[in-house]
């Protein structure tokens, strides 16, 4: 058990048996969250906050696949209530929140999954990217309709990022993953 995570589990799911693939019970995914997948590092023992998604899939993945902690944002009510009906673990939570609030998550993160559709979603993600850990996490942005150098520039600018600077280490297609600055 990674000690680093172990008091954000809850004492059921600390020795819980994962479905030998984490899609096990889950609708097949989209092109979009297959490249996530593909993209984001391991999520077991993970703490992860998957922000404006449009479905509950990534959310529940990142359970399947052993994260210790999942919360799913969403400035949408009809979103939030969808995925709380679905939801079927200790380990996940969904809050309704604005982007101009996403900054206000709290506690620390290891893995962000960020959809973003307007500038307003891009400087809420950047806000929120202040969560993640510092040392070893992972921004994950799918880009709906921005220019790709204007989330380049908002993800790489401290002043955007709550004092972080992220390095965008790989683009593919409309998915950029940021690692921390050295």
């Amino acid at each position: 058990m990674n000690q680093k995570h172990s008091q954000h589990q809850y004492p059921a799911m600390r020795n819980r048996v994962l479905p030998k693939r984490p899609t096990s019970g889950l609708t097949a995914p989209t092109a979009i969250e297959t490249a996530v997948i593909k993209t984001a590092p391991s999520l077991r023992n993970k703490r992860v906050a998957v922000i404006n998604a449009t479905t509950p899939w990534l959310t529940q993945y990142a359970v399947n696949a052993g994260a210790d902690a999942v919360i799913g944002i969403s400035q949408h009510r009809h979103q939030i209530d969808t995925a709380r009906h679905q939801a079927d673990s200790a380990q996940l939570r969904y809050q309704l929140l604005p982007p101009n609030r996403w900054a206000l998550l709290g506690g620390t993160y290891d893995i962000l999954v960020a959809r973003v559709t307007s500038n307003t979603e891009l400087t809420g993600a950047a806000a929120a990217s202040g969560i993640i850990d510092a040392k070893h996490g992972c921004v994950i942005i799918i880009n709906e309709g921005l220019n790709v150098a204007t989330i380049r520039r908002v993800l790489t600018d401290p002043l955007e990022c709550n004092g972080r600077a992220w390095n965008n280490t790989q683009t593919t297609g409309s998915l950029l993953a940021f690692r921390p600055q050295r």
